[in-house]
């Protein structure tokens, strides 16, 4: 009788095993096939037809708006791909004049702080946390920053270097943009966000844009040439004074001639996309 029920109970914990495994294998399967494009290139899922359109947020454009002066004409893919200088731009896009504060002006230098947090959440909001820090000792480590600019802070504070730091803050020197005598730089960046792609655990931004090639004349101007580098002459083609401080460009002007340009992101953990690779297409 003992050995019978032995023999039982041995069975039935065979029968949960088998169940437990079968369970476990459907649940690992099913996953797997729901995320499948994880594994998938750029290109894959540029050309990947299963996928859903979402709305922008601010968190996507964001991220958009931080990079597109760093996408816009070119390939990158993960942090390495960027210069130092570039990864502390896109770390300080959201800085304003407003956040600096306790400013104070020696000679041509402007002093002040802004706090940490600004900085530290706009990193891990782009890139995700650990990927670089803004600190001093940027000679010796890769993943430490203290130099670039500040694109939307005004000119007087555009160029900064990390002198201190606090436990809360940052503390920076600040030198104005000098002037130009020669030709005029880009001021806005022609590229345009038109389409968020869902493809499981990826978002890709789907943007158009074009880009410049200025030539000096005799004329003392500057020639201005709209071009994807895709189609043999310019899309347009017009002239700026030497000496003016910037141009810009009107991509709607040029959207149906203008550039792909892919923008990948993949979720992490904590629920949040980060920028991952992009691509310039036809």
């Amino acid at each position: 009788m003992k050995n019978k029920k032995r023999i039982i109970i041995l069975i039935l914990c065979i029968l949960v095993a088998i169940i437990f495994c079968l369970v476990a294998f459907f649940i690992k399967n099913k996953a797997s096939s729901n995320n499948e494009s994880d594994n998938l290139s750029i290109e894959e899922l540029i050309i990947e037809k299963k996928y859903k359109k979402t709305s922008e947020n601010n968190e996507l454009l964001n991220i958009f708006n931080s990079l597109k002066k760093y996408v816009y004409n070119t390939n990158r893919k993960g942090t390495n791909s960027f210069s130092k200088i570039e990864l502390f731009s896109i770390a300080g896009y959201n800085v304003k004049e407003k956040d600096i504060t306790n400013t104070k002006d020696e000679g041509d230098y402007t002093y002040g702080y802004i706090n940490k947090e600004l900085l530290d959440k706009q990193i891990a909001d782009v890139f995700g946390k650990g990927k670089f820090i803004i600190g001093l000792d940027s000679e010796n480590s890769k993943k430490t920053l203290n130099s670039g600019v500040f694109e939307n802070a005004g000119d007087k504070f555009k160029n900064a270097l990390l002198m201190e730091e606090t436990k809360k803050q940052y503390y920076f020197r600040f030198y104005a943009n000098e002037g130009t005598s020669a030709c005029p730089k880009l001021k806005n960046i022609p590229i345009k966000l038109i389409e968020v792609r869902q493809i499981d655990n990826n978002i890709l931004l789907v943007a158009k844009s074009v880009q410049t090639r200025v030539l000096e004349t005799e004329d003392n101007q500057c020639s201005v040439d709209v071009i994807n580098y895709t189609i043999k002459d310019p899309l347009d083609t017009f002239k700026v004074d030497m000496g003016e401080a910037s141009y810009t460009v009107d991509i709607d002007k040029y959207i149906e001639n203008a550039m792909d340009v892919y923008v990948l992101l993949k979720k992490e953990n904590n629920g949040k996309y980060v920028f991952v690779e992009s691509k310039i297409g036809e």
